[in-house]
């Protein structure tokens, strides 16, 4: 009886329809990750099933990867360099072992990184923002095209930027030491996957900020996250000391070099040491460094994020008041490492959106704060325009998923590479413009990008020199990178006649590609 006084007196009735509301709202937001995440399901299995070979451009570094991934735990291995790691080579050579395929093995780990990517991305801006926030921000990245083409593509971007998110997400939680150590545990395996995100391990930082009221649990919890990014990263650490005799080992400082030389390929350029390129012009590389970072990477993050882009840092300063006192420390961390990557991508000599992948969450979050802000001062024309924008930004996305769908495959790279895998001797060395040749092939390989340019002036010389067996060049990547060398799309060719050489493949189709026989 007095339950029920308590349901009919005003104050139970308040508590009633909160209660109502709150369960309410709980259901929509629940209804709404389940459809986001669906459609992504849905979406990704849709370019699953479509795409069968590797995309030209986009994919080279997949490529190298999965070849990597068949060579694990053989003689003939050596871990990735380039600013990657070993963590999507071994992610990739497990899926193998399930589905028998090294490609669907490779598109089924960026998926499955873009599903946690996505997942990870709402709960994080949900708790530091608001649920609405984090609703928009999931799907925004949903129908964003550096999102979804890099979820199906089989590299380590995606499954990077899902660590990082996954990190977060377990840091905002850091009252419980699993959820500490877990936190850790995915800044190490991002840095397994990409080595140059080693700077990531800032993050555990955030875990001081109640440092002055509890320093013995504090210092306890940054061991603790310590120890999980020490094991996360134990394959890549075990990797270069076995191969290169050093914990931290990487070639980024290549970039560097065809910075300074304006990203012309040249095994010349490729050697040179961060030593000899700061002596051959520091003041230049510097310019065109700083360059990059005030011109082109603004432009990228248009690019990649579109037009919330502008309200990204009003919405970030008026927000950071609202943050808790714990999630502030962890917040500026996260911006350091926002200038961390726009900086680190300024230096290559080919800027693209999927090197900013891990910060795309908090700047569309910070920027759907700032909107909100307008929406509710009822500017009826921002929310109109968010709506026509947003629709765009849908059929943009449609359009150029399309695109590099229907004109990025390798498919004459596949068919060349098919005809070498039964015609070539297991020992074989094919020279190719893609690695999507060697893939298919399954034999060892050059690329044209790694002779110099008076090596490319005296070709057929130097290809005899170096044992080479196959030659195959394309009109699609290697007549424009290398035009000196289109004579080589003529099967027919007097220069190949004179040295020897006879045409065994041409696919007699555009875009064309001719596979000769050298010795």
């Amino acid at each position: 009886m007095q339950s029920e006084n308590n349901t009919n007196s005003p104050a139970g009735t308040s508590f009633v329809h909160s209660a109502k509301n709150y369960f309410d709202y709980r259901a929509f937001e629940g209804a709404a990750v389940f459809l986001l995440l669906f459609f992504y399901i849905v979406a990704m299995a849709i370019l699953f099933s479509i795409r069968n070979t590797p995309l030209i451009g986009y994919e080279t570094d997949g490529v190298t990867f999965m070849m990597k991934s068949r060579a694990l735990f053989t003689k003939y291995f050596s871990p990735p360099t380039l600013g990657a790691g070993v963590g999507s080579v071994f992610a990739m050579r497990f899926f193998d072992m399930i589905v028998h395929d090294t490609f669907a093995a490779g598109k089924l780990v960026s998926m499955i990184a873009g599903f946690f990517y996505l997942l990870a991305s709402f709960k994080v801006m949900k708790k530091l923002y608001a649920p609405s926030t984090g609703l928009l921000t999931a799907l925004l990245l949903l129908v964003n095209p550096t999102v979804v083409i890099y979820s199906t593509i089989s590299g380590s971007d995606m499954l990077a930027a899902a660590f990082l998110m996954m990190a977060l997400w377990a840091l905002l939680d850091n009252q419980r030491n699993s959820r500490v150590f877990l936190a850790g545990l995915c800044l190490g395996l991002g840095f397994t996957v990409r080595c140059v995100y080693i700077i990531f391990i800032i993050l555990i930082l955030s875990v001081m900020g109640d440092f002055k009221n509890n320093k013995l649990r504090t210092i306890y919890k940054f061991v603790i996250g310590s120890i999980g990014f020490i094991v996360g990263s134990l394959p890549q650490l075990a990797a270069n000391v076995l191969y290169y005799g050093s914990p931290i080992f990487t070639n980024s400082w290549r970039l560097v070099a065809l910075t300074l030389h304006e990203g012309v390929y040249d095994s010349g350029f490729l050697s040179l040491s961060f030593a000899k390129v700061n002596q051959q012009g520091w003041l230049r590389l510097c310019y065109l460094w700083m360059k990059r970072f005030v011109v082109q990477v603004p432009t990228i993050i248009v690019y990649a994020v579109f037009w919330p882009a502008f309200l990204a840092v009003p919405g970030y300063i008026l927000s950071f008041r609202r943050f808790k006192q714990n999630n502030r420390l962890l917040i500026l961390s996260g911006v350091s490492m926002i200038i961390y990557l726009f900086f680190l991508s300024s230096v290559f000599f080919e800027n693209e959106p999927r090197y900013l992948l891990p910060v795309f969450p908090l700047l569309l979050a910070s920027s759907m704060t700032m909107l909100r802000i307008l929406v509710n001062d009822r500017k009826r024309g921002i929310v109109i325009g968010f709506t026509v924008i947003l629709l765009i930004t849908v059929f943009a996305t449609i359009e150029k998923t399309r695109e590099y769908i229907t004109g990025g495959q390798a498919m004459e790279f596949k068919k060349a590479g098919l005809f070498l895998n039964a015609k070539a001797g297991p020992h074989d060395i094919i020279v190719a413009s893609q690695p999507h040749v060697f893939f298919y092939a399954r034999r060892p390989g050059k690329l044209f990008e790694s002779f110099s340019r008076e090596e490319l002036k005296n070709f057929e010389q130097d290809i005899n020199t170096r044992g080479v067996q196959w030659v195959v060049f394309d009109e699609r990547y290697g007549a424009g990178q290398f035009p000196s060398l289109t004579w080589l799309l003529d099967p027919e060719s007097s220069r190949a006649a004179a040295n020897g050489w006879h045409s065994v493949f041409d696919n007699k189709t555009k875009p064309r590609i001719v596979v000769w026989r050298v010795q």
